[in-house]
């Protein structure tokens, strides 16, 4: 398939080890429909903030504004299979599940379609190697199948801090269950009320509280209504860029 997109935020992957599926409902497929590119080079992080995994790269998917929801689907996994109903050149059989991991702005690589095509709907972009795992179709859209899958992670969630002194912005990140966040709090160790951080973009949130010194809790809510509380899972020498994991997941 041609190179339509540098998969540009499309490879903004972070810790997809393991990507799995269970529990999959048979039906609820909807329809879809799909681009790919041949290029997985230089990738450099994406609307959801995250952090490539070379090894992974080809799990990430870029979704329309639709799906994308201003970065609410961050992390979500789908399953995606060609729909062999359209005519298209489907290997029958075969699914590939993805995960979102940016926003695909079709109007910069198929400016013909315009604002009203179909490519402002439910639209996914693949990468070429995730693509030919479903299909030897080398139109520039095809029509597809997908349904919200359960992501499944290897490890606890993780906890990027970044920023500075009174700017604090957190990736959360390996994230299993319903994979996308709905709401983070944060709360030091000085403290005994949680504060509410706001979602700054994608995956990554955001306080204007200083917590220099304490160790840093987080009471994370997944949209699917799951919560849990990571409890001083940064310890309180932390420092800004560094990861801390937890061994709690969500199911």
């Amino acid at each position: 398939m041609a190179n339509l997109f540098p998969i540009l935020a499309m490879a903004s992957m972070l810790l997809i080890n393991g990507l799995g599926v269970e529990g999959l409902d048979a039906s609820g497929w909807t329809a879809a429909t799909a681009t790919s590119s041949d290029s997985t080079a230089n990738p450099t992080g994406g609307a959801c903030g995250y952090n490539i995994i070379d090894a992974d790269a080809k799990y990430a998917v870029a979704v329309s504004a639709l799906l994308f929801k201003e970065g609410q689907s961050c992390g979500q996994c789908y399953n995606i299979k060609c729909d062999s109903q359209s005519g298209s050149k489907c290997r029958e059989g075969s699914t590939v599940t993805v995960v979102a991991t940016s926003f695909f702005p079709p109007e910069r690589v198929l400016p013909s379609y315009g604002s009203d095509s179909q490519l402002m709907n439910e639209h996914f972009h693949l990468t070429q190697p995730a693509w030919e795992e479903i299909s030897s179709d080398d139109s520039k859209v095809v029509p597809v199948l997908y349904q919200r899958v359960p992501c499944k992670k290897q490890g606890g969630v993780q906890f990027t801090i970044n920023g500075q002194a009174y700017f604090m912005l957190v990736l959360i990140s390996n994230v299993a269950g319903d994979g996308s966040i709905k709401s983070v709090s944060i709360k030091g160790s000085n403290g005994t009320s949680w504060v509410a951080m706001s979602r700054n973009n994608g995956a990554n949130w955001h306080t204007n509280v200083c917590l220099k010194g304490q160790s840093i809790s987080f009471d994370v809510t997944l949209t699917d209504g799951q919560n849990l509380k990571f409890e001083n899972v940064v310890p309180a020498d932390w420092s800004f860029g560094q990861t801390y994991s937890s061994s709690l997941q969500f199911s």
